[in-house]
């Protein structure tokens, strides 16, 4: 079976929610979920870097994954448990 390509913009909640919605609504939920998607504001030495640098970075790489499972997870298995 041929994968789904559908772009999204990770880094904000706003964007997450509309994934989870077009996965749902696309192909009705997930088997597996796969969080490897990763960003950088850039090298910057830990004491020189901005807030904002520093929450793009969590945003795009931690807070991505943790709205990704909120949106999806509850659904793996619903159709098919095991």
């Amino acid at each position: 079976m041929p994968g789904t390509f559908l772009p999204a913009d990770l880094a904000t909640a706003d964007g997450v929610a509309d994934l989870g919605r077009r996965v749902l609504g696309t192909v009705g939920g997930v088997d597996v979920l796969v969080s490897n998607a990763g960003a950088t504001s850039g090298w910057a030495a830990a004491l020189e870097r901005t807030d904002e640098s520093w929450q793009f970075d969590l945003d795009s790489n931690l807070l991505s994954a943790v709205r990704l499972d909120r949106a999806l997870v509850p659904g793996i298995g619903a159709s098919r448990p095991g």
